[in-house]
């Protein structure tokens, strides 16, 4: 039964815990627990957000090339105002895979919060290059609302 697709989320959390019991050197189940936390809405400063973080970072230690669990960690460091965190992880995720649009927004998004501006232009026509280059339908604002600020309406 492949955990990931399972519709019940805290079913999915349960089983990942099963098999992290299991198999506790499975960098990939670490990922799905703490995928499987986000989306069951832990919020930061929530246990249940430090440990997702926690999972992930463990999915790390035991795979240090999954990127997976690397944009998603840049993507709760980024909600839990973790920006240097973000930046770090979203740099480590696009040198490891630089076709990883999810990693450069992280990192575009992250460097606006942050002092470091000056690269954002070079990254956004990267970003745009990517999208191109990969044919990717979605825009940015549809797949990457819940990371980045609020949509403000520019109805006034």
């Amino acid at each position: 039964r492949k955990i990931v697709l399972l519709n019940d989320l805290s079913e999915a959390e349960r089983t990942a815990r099963e098999r992290i019991r299991q198999h506790p050197n499975n960098a990939f189940l670490y990922y799905v627990l703490g995928e499987t936390l986000r989306k069951k809405g832990a919020v930061p400063g929530s246990g249940e957000f430090d440990e997702a973080v926690n999972a992930l970072r463990k999915s790390l230690e035991l795979d240090p090339n999954s990127n997976l669990a690397r944009d998603l960690l840049a993507a709760l460091y980024l909600q839990s105002g973790n920006i240097e965190g973000a930046v770090e992880q979203s740099r480590m995720a696009y040198r490891v895979n630089p076709s990883d649009e999810g990693a450069l927004y992280h990192l575009i998004v992250a460097l606006r919060k942050s002092d470091k501006t000056n690269e954002i232009p070079g990254l956004v026509n990267e970003l745009s290059r990517l999208k191109a280059l990969n044919g990717t339908k979605n825009s940015l604002e549809q797949r990457y609302t819940t990371i980045d600020q609020p949509v403000v309406s520019s109805k006034q």
